[in-house]
């Protein structure tokens, strides 16, 4: 039985103008194809047998997976070849690929299990503007036939900025954009990322803060508002599966939720529960557009990227 209906979400631009015509494309136009239902019945019952999602009912799914997915639209170039580093379970992969026909995906993760859902899922829905790589991010980048191809490269819960930005813009043709959909704590990130941005050819990143608003009194889809931060922008990645923004039933309970961030404990803090207030959730989107090649000796081993972020918060909490 399909799950449904419901709403994706309606985009309210309560700030300042957006890239792409500001959004003038709203999330519930999407709400009528009938690949997100399939989607989600396809999820579901792929989830009982492999861990695909902390999210465990059609409106988590809904919700946090297919709105929050979408809200990367105004990001992605008409056209674009898209990559999406460490994919998951197909997230943000499958939902733009649905919604942008005119787009191909790359779903690259290093968790075969995980593909195999994806390529399943793609063939099923008779999306042929996707497909699945195997490998880490860090030996994509070095690989002469992935390195700087892609128009745009998209990421969501997998690491901290600067370990982002390693595995992500050497990826990134010169013109091409990152696009990184972090928690709450990409401020804090920010101060280390930038550097590293710098050096591997990204520009000046900038943020913007999502919110997915929960009508009172109607808990489908919410209505996404954005609202401007100012300038900042970047992204990054690491080998191996990352952690889906979900939560166990519409209402999360204290402990519930899934990754949205760097660690355990930030994800934990900053998934699926409401923000400030409840019913809300808050997304945040990093961009950094690509002005330079990345140099040659970009990415590193995953060890030796690890290592240095490692070193930089050791010696940021030293200074405190």
């Amino acid at each position: 039985m399909e799950p449904g209906p419901y709403k994706l979400a309606t985009m309210i631009i309560n700030s300042q103008p957006w890239p792409a015509a500001a959004l003038a494309n709203r999330l519930d136009e999407f709400a009528g194809d009938p690949r997100f239902p399939r989607l989600c019945r396809l999820l579901l019952e792929a989830n009982e047998k492999v861990n695909l999602t902390a999210v465990r009912d059609p409106l988590g799914v809904c919700v946090l997976h297919f709105a929050d997915c979408l809200t990367l639209l105004p990001f992605i170039p008409e056209g674009a070849r898209v990559v999406d580093v460490g994919c998951g379970g197909g997230f943000p992969s499958l939902p733009l690929a649905i919604a942008r026909p005119d787009i191909t995906v790359t779903a690259l993760d290093s968790t075969e299990k995980k593909l195999r859902f994806v390529a399943d899922a793609a063939r099923e829905l008779g999306l042929d503007n996707i497909s699945t790589l195997y490998a880490r991010a860090e030996d994509a980048g070095r690989d002469p036939a992935l390195r700087e191809s892609f128009d745009c490269a998209v990421s969501r819960a997998v690491a901290p900025l600067d370990v982002l930005a390693e595995l992500c813009l050497p990826l990134v043709r010169t013109g091409g954009r990152l696009a990184a959909m972090k928690s709450r704590s990409a401020d804090g990130e920010l101060t280390a990322a930038r550097p590293v941005i710098s050096k591997l050819g990204g520009g000046e990143p900038e943020v913007r803060r999502l919110t997915l608003v929960f009508p009172d009194g109607e808990r489908l889809l919410p209505s996404v508002s954005f609202a401007d931060s100012g300038p900042e922008r970047g992204p990054r990645r690491t080998e191996g599966p990352r952690g889906p923004w979900g939560i166990g039933a519409p209402s999360p309970q204290a402990g519930e939720g899934a990754a949205l961030g760097n660690d355990a404990a930030e994800e934990k803090a900053a998934s699926g529960r409401p923000s400030e207030r409840e019913g809300e959730l808050v997304r945040v989107i990093v961009t950094s557009d690509k002005l330079a090649h990345t140099p040659a000796e970009y990415p590193r081993h995953y060890s030796q990227i690890k290592k240095s972020h490692d070193k930089k918060v050791k010696k940021d909490k030293q200074n405190q």
